[in-house]
């Protein structure tokens, strides 16, 4: 996981080369207690995991669910997977979770209320591209 700030200041923690079940699990954990630890939101940006077969939609449920669980301030959702991962949190009663089809809009979307002590974790498979995302958000051009 690859740290680095915004240029507001928000911390960004990049995981965009793998994810499974298990690891964005431990990524939102690890979202989850920095989150507790400063005094802004945490912004889970999210999209497929990948390779996952027929258990695709329950997996990203589940993690839908774990944002939930865990109280994260935020989750945007990209694409397919994203948008079940939202639906599913929103049913668990989250309140801030949002899906995109585009990673542009999703960053307008996250830019436009950054402040500096937020914490967003930016986490897919390498395939869906979310590095762009992360780049973005640290001062770089949309990939």
């Amino acid at each position: 996981m690859e740290r680095s700030h915004t240029p507001v200041g928000a911390l960004l923690l990049n995981d965009c080369y793998n994810a499974n079940p298990a690891s964005m699990a431990a990524a939102l954990e690890t979202l989850a207690e920095i989150g507790k630890a400063r005094t802004g939101r945490s912004v889970a940006i999210l999209g497929e995991m990948r390779e996952l077969g027929e258990s695709s939609r329950s997996a990203h449920e589940s993690i839908g669910r774990l944002v939930a669980q865990l109280e994260i301030s935020r989750l945007v959702g990209i694409g397919e997977a994203g948008e079940t991962m939202v639906k599913r949190a929103l049913e668990e009663g989250h309140r801030d979770a949002h899906a995109f089809g585009d990673h542009e809009a999703a960053v307008h979307f996250v830019e436009a209320d950054l402040s500096s002590d937020d914490v967003i974790l930016v986490k897919a498979s390498r395939g869906t591209h979310l590095e762009g995302i992360a780049a973005r958000l640290v001062g770089g051009v949309l990939q």
